[in-house]
């Protein structure tokens, strides 16, 4: 879900004064989403960040090898 849409609900709520339910189903997301925070966006810059590392320490591996080390070296 976006930012946007948990914005929008909460617009809703302060202007008009509706419920959390019935801004959630006006905008058309599910109350449980409005809560859930993703964490994929750190896990990504992790991942990312450690795939550089890998490629600076072995130039010559390419993107198969690199995600067989990362892999093994993430998992110990």
């Amino acid at each position: 879900m976006t930012e946007e849409k948990r914005q929008a609900v909460a617009e809703m709520q302060a202007q008009t004064g509706i419920s959390q339910r019935r801004a959630c189903s006006l905008v058309g997301v599910s109350r449980a989403s409005l809560y859930h925070r993703s964490q994929a966006l750190l896990n990504d810059a992790m991942l990312s960040a450690r795939i550089r590392e890998l490629t600076l320490e072995r130039r010559r591996f390419g993107y198969r090898r690199i995600c067989g080390v990362k892999y093994s070296t993430l998992t110990t």
